[in-house]
């Protein structure tokens, strides 16, 4: 999903978590949430690009 804030983007996420009625798995730092049955996207940064 493209939104143009981060805001936006946690909304949709926590409506979309909360749909499923599986067990919620935070992370250490409490920035992460998931649940089974959650997509998830892992993005990499590579340090050959500049700029954004």
């Amino acid at each position: 999903m493209v939104t143009t804030t981060n805001a936006i983007s946690d909304k949709i996420s926590y409506e979309n978590l909360s749909r499923l009625k599986t067990k919620l798995y935070t992370g250490a730092d409490s920035q992460l949430s998931l649940k089974v049955g959650a997509q998830g996207m892992m993005l990499n940064n590579d340090k050959r690009s500049v700029g954004g």
